[in-house]
């Protein structure tokens, strides 16, 4: 699986990453995201004939339906290509401040809640809730920009020209830092203990135990999920993604220290039930994994290891909304039946016997990123309204073995 996969399913939606094309469709279908009252095949040819979305004739448009912020948008969801979404903010922003009042709708995409798939906030917020962040090395330098901080840099420009309130990036880095908090050293703690209990559960002969500890194990992320909910079931903070990293992380650590204690080995039915089933198929499922994580595992040749030791970049061209490329449907290595992503954050048919924990780098190299956007009195170092070229500071180390 992982760098194993084949980008060849029919639900795979790719777009050019070409600047000079960058209005131009492929294989991804209009309706998706365009809503417009036209059969496939006429959809397609509109958008082909290269009308930029905005200002497409009005014999294809819908009433009060923006199509350049909804593309905005489709992008932020899936993680779409870095340079494609920031000339598309550009536009948005250019045309919108341009307009009689000054501002136009440009605060639909500012200051106005709004949900992106299962996540609820302000438009950055969104984006810091998938945790599509920029990550650093140890040493500061920037390995992949995030969608969170491009949107930043965007404002921040438009702030300079005098078109946006010179305040306005520090009220975006504080609407991050809201949905970010730095891991709580007691759901840490949590975490570890439900990952040993957990263990114990399977390490007994008894069916009922290991069962049981099943139960509470899924329980215990389930209440976690909750935790970053509202009452409707939207996620309104990324404690629940950084928690499953976490939780992947503590469980491929226990099971290379102690897999051997287990019935049968690593190898025996207890060891696949942890990391098919419980690893593989619970944790790493489509809905616990945001899209620019799934990425970053699918860095080739060795997913995070060649992120962080190899500096590879994730394909943001690739748009894969089903989350069938990630679980590898159409290949031999499935996802939770046959594989899993070890300790390197790639996609194996089997489990590796070392503790890398490359998935620690990871999940520093996300809180390093919060962590910037922290008011004064927590990071002193980092002010809220610090230039974003901050996160090249030595403060903001991450992905350290």
């Amino acid at each position: 699986m992982g760098h194993s996969m084949i980008a060849s399913s029919r639900k795979l939606l790719t777009l050019t990453s070409e600047e000079s094309k960058e209005d131009r469709f492929y294989d991804i279908r209009p309706s998706d995201f365009m809503g417009l009252p036209f059969s496939e095949p006429v959809t397609k040819l509109v958008v082909d004939y290269a009308w930029p979305v905005h200002k497409m004739p009005f014999l294809f448009r819908v009433s009060d339906v923006d199509y350049l912020r909804e593309r905005i948008i489709y992008f932020a969801q899936h993680a779409g290509p870095l340079a494609q979404f920031k000339s598309y903010l550009t536009k948005f922003f250019g045309d919108e401040l341009k307009k009689k009042d000054g501002k136009g709708k440009s605060d639909l995409l500012l200051d106005k809640i709004i949900t992106i798939g299962n996540h609820r906030g302000t438009f950055v917020q969104c984006l810091a809730i998938g945790l599509d962040r920029t990550i650093v090395d140890e040493k500061g330098n920037e390995l992949v920009k995030g969608m969170t901080e491009t949107f930043i840099e965007v404002v921040q420009e438009f702030c300079n020209k005098g078109l946006l309130p010179p305040e306005k990036v520090a009220e975006l880095k504080a609407q991050v830092y809201k949905v970010s908090p730095p891991e709580d050293e007691k759901a840490i703690a949590a975490i570890k203990n439900v990952v040993e209990k957990l263990f114990e559960g399977l390490v007994s002969t008894k069916e009922e135990e290991t069962q049981q500890a099943i139960e509470t194990f899924k329980k215990f992320t389930e209440n976690m999920k909750r935790q970053s909910m509202n009452e409707v079931g939207e996620l309104i903070d990324a404690r629940l993604y950084i928690g499953i990293i976490r939780l992947i992380e503590e469980c491929r650590d226990i099971l290379a220290r102690r897999g051997a204690e287990l019935p049968g080995g690593h190898y025996g039915k207890k060891g696949d039930l942890l990391v098919w089933s419980i690893i593989g198929n619970f944790l790493e499922s489509l809905d616990n994994i945001p899209p620019c994580l799934r990425q970053l595992l699918m860095i080739r040749p060795w997913g995070l290891y060649s992120l962080f030791r190899e500096n590879k970049k994730p394909d943001r061209d690739v748009f894969d909304v089903t989350g069938d490329i990630f679980r590898g449907i159409g290949t031999e290595y499935r996802l939770g039946e046959n594989s899993y992503y070890d300790d390197s954050g790639i996609g194996l048919p089997g489990w590796g016997g070392r503790a890398a924990r490359i998935f620690s780098n990871l999940l520093q190299a996300i809180t390093a990123a919060s962590r910037l956007y922290a008011p004064a009195a927590i990071n002193p170092s980092h002010t809220v309204s610090s230039d974003v070229e901050g996160r090249r500071s030595p403060a903001a180390t991450a992905a350290r073995q």
